[in-house]
């Protein structure tokens, strides 16, 4: 299991790395605190689950970086946004499918994630 975190704070990318790692432990993830590195990331790697945070330096672009990622590739919007917010609605456009909020629980974010990888798995 390759994945990327993308957000521009450190602990969020260390909390998420931990709860990642309780789910799959051999995993390995990248790092990256504005969009012009997750595009190196993600030009290099066969990624398999991709986190952006909707408001890191350069996140402007996230549409565009989403419509270029290939379709097997997870991609989780984490956002401390409205849930009905006119970007959140953007990103869906664009073809984000999975989105989670800055306030969800530890237990939450576990089951979103590991159901992402079973087969037929519903979108949050």
């Amino acid at each position: 299991m390759k994945i990327l975190i993308a957000d521009d704070h450190q602990i969020i990318r260390y909390g998420l790395k931990l709860v990642l790692r309780s789910i799959w432990a051999r995993c390995t993830v990248y790092e990256a605190n504005e969009l012009d590195k997750s595009v190196s990331v993600i030009s290099n790697q066969d990624l398999d689950l991709i986190i952006f945070d909707i408001n890191m330096p350069g996140s402007e672009n996230l549409e565009d970086l989403i419509r270029f990622i290939p379709e097997e590739t997870k991609v989780v919007i984490f956002s401390a946004y409205d849930k009905s917010s006119q970007r959140i609605e953007s990103l869906k456009r664009a073809g984000a499918k999975t989105f989670l909020f800055k306030d969800a629980s530890v237990e939450e974010l576990k089951s979103v994630f590991s159901s992402m990888f079973i087969s037929n798995a519903e979108p949050f």
